[in-house]
């Protein structure tokens, strides 16, 4: 239930970055709570075990991203909250394997477009396509 909610948030949050190169906060807020709802019903209904250690820990590493998102501008920290979701919703390990998969494609395709110079090296690109991309790659490959 969460993937399809997750993917959805994705589809529409890629489409504002690419177009706006910005999300709303209520957006994220909005998917965050929703996540959170459905791991807390799972975790009530006993379907779906919620481990304490690793909601510490993916709270944890998300405020590390996010603020060192803002100190090097390197990522946007909605990209970081993003992850943290992603996380919160499929667990650390695979969020941990769609933020390097990500990583990887947005390297390849930046190094691309470097060199046809169709991109400058201030230039930004939009994250959160490329987190939809290996969300699917994880997703689907396991």
């Amino acid at each position: 239930m969460e993937s399809v909610i997750i993917l959805a948030g994705l589809i529409v949050m890629s489409v504002i970055d690419i177009k706006r190169k910005s999300i709303h906060i209520g957006m994220l807020t909005a998917m965050g709570v929703i996540v959170a709802g459905i791991r807390a019903v799972q975790s009530v209904c006993g379907t779906a075990k919620l481990n304490k250690y690793e909601l510490l820990v993916i709270t944890g590493l998300t405020l590390l991203m996010s603020l060192m998102c803002a100190i090097t501008h390197m990522l946007g920290v909605a990209d970081a909250v993003v992850i943290g979701i992603v996380a919160l919703a499929i667990g650390i390990r695979k969020a941990i394997s769609v933020f390097i998969g990500a990583m990887m494609v947005v390297c390849v395709i930046s190094g691309v477009l470097l060199i046809l110079k169709k991109l400058r090296r201030k230039d930004t690109i939009p994250f959160i396509p490329f987190i939809l991309l290996s969300y699917m790659g994880v997703t689907l490959c396991g």
